[in-house]
């Protein structure tokens, strides 16, 4: 479940990223609804404004979930 729910988050990430922010766009690239993106933004701790301006708030973004689901970084 923890395997999961990290390749949930990066992909969720990522999408944000390309999408600098527009959860509409996001959640229809990814193929979910409106609602179902906030939520899951929701389950992860994040918001469309840290997406905003590219490359600020990202690397902060993926250090919670190593610790948090227990993920090495790679060597």
């Amino acid at each position: 479940e923890a395997r999961l729910a990290s390749i949930e988050y990066s992909m969720l990430v990522e999408t944000l990223r390309r999408c600098h922010g527009n959860t509409s766009k996001a959640a229809e690239s990814l193929g979910l609804t409106r609602r179902s993106m906030g939520l899951r933004m929701k389950k992860f701790n994040l918001t469309y404004r840290q997406f905003r301006t590219e490359g600020q708030g990202l690397t902060s973004l993926t250090l919670p979930l190593r610790d948090k689901f227990f993920i090495k970084p790679p060597e």
